[in-house]
């Protein structure tokens, strides 16, 4: 029998919140599947954030050989910063499916521009440059997608502000709202197309709402009350449960009524009290060197190009706001004394990324141990509590072909806590995270979620996966050959082992296609790095 699979992604899904949302019955279609099927944590990558989970869960392999461990990477040689794409990656489950005849259609999934040809049909997430790049698969269905859905967009915010009052509450939800609208749209217009083998959809609002809104939602917050949260359950999990059960209502129009339904999340979340500025603190204890005077201006102008990361435009932004964000860019590049530096950091996301710039093994070694005991001693000067859980050094956690692009060292926080990696010149340590004076109140989690639903799924509420091994699981179920590359473990106790199902999953032999050669080479020109780092950063990423 011809198996069909479809996937709901739910960027920063984590049952903290869902299982509330469920329990009070505004998530009925997801009780529902979770009763019905298979259920439990998804492990994230680490760092658990948009790029390297996602850019991992596509290929089943670890983010050292994709080279995606957050949005931007730090080249040593050249010392230049590039934004991440889908270029980097291997294979996708959706490539091999693709290649061994499978229909397959995927919509909004981070870390998939430029969009690869692919058997079916795609449109790009969120590392997207702008309506006007172009975003699907095939090129010519984008004027047909806009004519179905005018409304369509990757995910912008109308503009920079706090999420306090219960009116900026309302109209942040409204624009989310949008956002999940029109992904339904998409994907319902598609599926009104024809019959797909594989089909995914990525509802990417979910993320930011639990940025913004994570105090108003966690019932351990200060700032928790009872009604408001479940008046933004009703105004949008709600409506996400319903987008859910419209999308799956559509699917099963044409794939009938054997067909698995997975729903996944690349990270969970928890409450975020503070950031610690670990660019600051390396410039504090002499890791990090400045010029004692700025360079000339022709020098600055030609470092800010080399970073390819350009000025904030004002599209999204207030010109002051684009200004003070162009001028820490500035300040971050063009005092650096990159001769007396032995360590620099970068990352605006939870964990915190450091390369090691000298160039001789030994002094990297010795400035790697001096790094980790002074940085596991740095305790929360209000509390006391220690604000780094562990440091893993890049080789006890990746492997690949990119390894020579990845972070050193990567910092990960005590529960809390996030680290900022950028120098800014007179920013102190630490800034307590407030909902008047901070974008994000909620930090990601390394716990996701995984619902699994359909006739050959074994009923449990136990499962512990990891993200990588989605892939791999997928391809089994459809019947095709595991690329023995894959890193991730088929989840073989998903499935039922017994009466009719005994020979469901019978591999067919068909080998998955050639690996390109995966390449770092930008594939963005400057304005569209411009169009980017203005959305992430509105969006609270960078």
């Amino acid at each position: 029998m011809n198996k069909k699979v479809l996937l709901i992604g739910i960027d920063g899904g984590t049952w903290s919140i869902l299982k509330p949302a469920m329990d009070d019955g505004f998530m009925p279609v997801l009780n529902s599947m979770v009763a019905g099927g298979a259920s439990g944590i998804l492990h994230s990558t680490l760092p658990a954030i948009t790029p390297a989970a996602w850019g991992s869960f596509q290929t089943g392999c670890n983010p050292g050989a994709n080279g995606v461990f957050d949005f931007l990477y730090f080249n040593k040689k050249p010392k230049t910063s590039h934004f991440v794409n889908s270029r980097q990656l291997k294979n996708s489950f959706w490539d091999i499916a693709g290649s061994a005849g499978k229909r397959v259609c995927i919509i909004n999934v981070p870390m998939t521009y430029p969009p690869k040809p692919v058997n079916g049909y795609m449109v790009t997430g969120i590392l997207t440059p702008s309506m006007d790049s172009e975003f699907t698969w095939p090129r010519e269905f984008k004027k047909e997608l806009l004519a179905a859905v005018p409304q369509y967009h990757i995910i912008r915010l109308g503009k920079v502000k706090l999420v306090t009052t219960d009116e900026q509450v309302d109209e942040f939800l409204q624009q989310m709202i949008e956002v999940v609208e029109n992904r339904k749209k998409a994907a319902i217009m598609l599926l009104n197309k024809e019959p797909f083998d594989l089909f995914m959809v990525h509802f990417q609002a979910p993320d930011i709402v639990q940025h913004a809104l994570w105090d108003y939602l966690d019932d351990q917050s200060s700032h928790f009350e009872a009604a408001k949260r479940r008046h933004i359950f009703d105004r949008f999990w709600g409506l996400l449960d319903k987008n859910i059960a419209d999308v799956r209502q559509a699917f099963a129009q044409t794939a009938g009524d054997n067909f698995l339904t997975l729903i996944i999340s690349d990270h969970g979340f928890q409450s975020h009290r503070a950031r610690f500025n670990l660019g600051n603190w390396l410039y504090q204890e002499g890791f990090l060197k400045l010029h004692s005077q700025p360079p000339k201006a022709p020098w600055l102008k030609k470092v800010t190009r080399t970073l390819r990361v350009g000025k904030i435009l004002s599209y999204f932004l207030s010109n002051d706001i684009s200004a003070k964000w162009q001028q820490s860019l500035n300040l971050n590049v063009s005092e650096i004394n990159w001769p007396q530096t032995r360590a620099y950091a970068i990352g605006h996301s939870n964990e915190g990324f450091i390369y090691l710039m000298e160039e001789q093994s030994s002094l990297q070694q010795a400035t790697a141990a001096e790094l980790t005991a002074k940085l596991m001693d740095i305790h929360d000067p209000q509390t006391g509590t220690r604000i780094i859980e562990k440091i893993h050094r890049k080789e006890d956690i990746y492997s690949g072909e990119f390894m020579d692009i990845m972070p050193d060292l990567v910092i990960e926080p005590a529960a809390g806590y996030s680290c900022s990696g950028a120098y800014q010149k007179g920013a102190e340590l630490f800034h307590r995270v407030r909902p008047e004076t901070d974008f994000h109140m909620g930090k990601h989690h390394k716990d996701g979620i995984l619902v699994a639903e359909g006739n050959d799924i074994q009923p449990q509420h136990d499962i512990s996966a990891r993200i990588i091994d989605m892939a791999p699981t997928i391809l089994y179920y459809l019947g095709l050959a595991v690329d023995p590359r894959i890193e991730g473990r088929v989840l073989n106790n998903l499935f039922r082992k017994s009466g009719n199902h005994q020979d469901l999953l019978k591999v067919s032999g068909q080998m998955p296609p050639v690996e390109p050669t995966p390449s770092t080479e930008d594939v963005y020109s400057r304005e569209e790095e411009k169009e980017i780092a203005q959305r992430l950063k509105n969006l609270g990423y960078m």
